[in-house]
């Protein structure tokens, strides 16, 4: 269960330690930089990529990663979240990231435009 604003759930009656997962984000233009903004806010350890570098401007001092490639940026997370213009270009992302994507995670894949190649 990805949780962003519980920092200490309680269960039982008891107050329960969550660590946030490790989060990718490719895409950070119109919705996704707001996306990754509100995800540091929450204290999720974030690591971006976008295919216009320009875009992460300002990111890193917000404590937020900035990956040189989409596979640097999905290494280790244990969830990843593609927020790209279409889906040719998610296609392109899943056969770039393929052999760097951990076993475990997971990948939500959040269209801009819907497209029968997604």
């Amino acid at each position: 269960m990805l949780s962003v604003l519980a920092t200490e759930p309680i269960f039982g009656g008891r107050k329960i330690a969550m660590s946030q997962p490790k989060t990718a984000l490719l895409g950070v233009g119109l919705m996704g930089r707001p996306m990754a903004l509100n995800l540091a806010r929450g204290s999720v350890p974030l690591t971006v990529w976008n295919r216009s570098a320009v875009k992460c401007a300002g990111l890193e001092n917000q404590g937020i990663t900035v990956a040189n490639s989409a596979p640097e940026a999905i290494a280790d997370a244990e969830v990843v979240i593609s927020m790209v213009a279409d889906g040719a270009i998610t296609q392109t992302l899943v056969d770039d990231c393929r052999t760097a994507l951990r076993a475990d995670a997971v990948w939500i894949d959040i269209p801009i435009k819907h497209s029968n190649s997604a």
